[in-house]
């Protein structure tokens, strides 16, 4: 994927996973960037879920390996890496 992958809205904000440039991105109602928080390199992030507490956990994969990085109030507050064995994310069931 190149580009913008998935978005969503938080408090008035619309967030956007840009594939292309490796981060997440946060505009203000008006369409005015206000924050963007890079993300990892040489992961594809392809999807993002919003869950009930207005964080956000973004989802990639590389040859091998699902990558999962948690942003909450716009920093990466944790990441995690799991063995694959599929070269993409084809769903995602958020809890």
């Amino acid at each position: 994927p190149v580009g913008p992958t998935d978005a969503t809205v938080i408090d008035n904000r619309f967030v956007v996973l840009d594939t292309y440039g490796s981060g997440v991105s946060f505009f203000d109602s008006h369409g005015a960037l206000l924050k963007k928080v890079s993300l990892p390199h040489g992961i594809q992030f392809q999807n993002m879920v919003r869950d009930r507490d207005n964080s956000l956990y973004v989802f990639g994969t590389d040859s091998e390996h699902t990558r999962v990085v948690h942003i909450q109030n716009e920093v990466i507050t944790e990441q995690a890496v799991y063995k694959t064995t599929r070269h993409f994310i084809n769903y995602i069931i958020p809890d």
